[in-house]
């Protein structure tokens, strides 16, 4: 079963810019499941004029990847994940929160991008200028 930073690396490049989100939960079988929420930017294969700045988000539906987590040692085990994949550069900087639901399930949010305003608009800004931006453009 694939790790959080398979998962991501298994995105193409432009899901990958455009992943907002990962929650994981329990999936339907028992196990454990990476749900990825996309947002593109409507406009970035239009053909408006340079320095015409244009922005509209359109939601992808969720991507839904089973995901190794140990059970014993959960808590542990999601925190090593998710700084394996900050450690990757894939998608920016990571907040991780976990959630305690009143049914008594947990679930994990790592929101992507998750820096400064003034870190988001740069990491914008370097993938506008070199849309093949990846660490592992030739793999994908």
């Amino acid at each position: 079963m694939p790790k959080l930073l398979d998962i991501i690396l298994a995105l193409d490049a432009e899901d990958r810019r455009a992943l907002s989100a990962i929650w994981i939960e329990r999936s339907p079988d028992g196990g454990w499941q990476a749900r990825c929420s996309i947002c593109r930017d409507k406009f970035s294969n239009s053909s408006v004029s340079p320095g015409v700045g244009l922005m509209a988000w359109e939601r992808v539906p969720n991507q839904e990847y089973p995901l190794d987590l140990d059970e014993l040692d959960r808590d542990r085990a999601m925190r090593a994940q998710a700084a394996a994949l900050q450690e990757s550069g894939l998608i920016g900087t990571l907040d991780l929160a976990r959630y305690d639901r009143e049914d008594r399930s947990t679930a994990y949010l790592i929101k992507t991008h998750a820096g400064s305003q003034r870190e988001r608009t740069h990491w914008l800004l370097s993938l506008k200028e070199r849309p093949e931006n990846t660490l592992y453009a030739d793999e994908a």
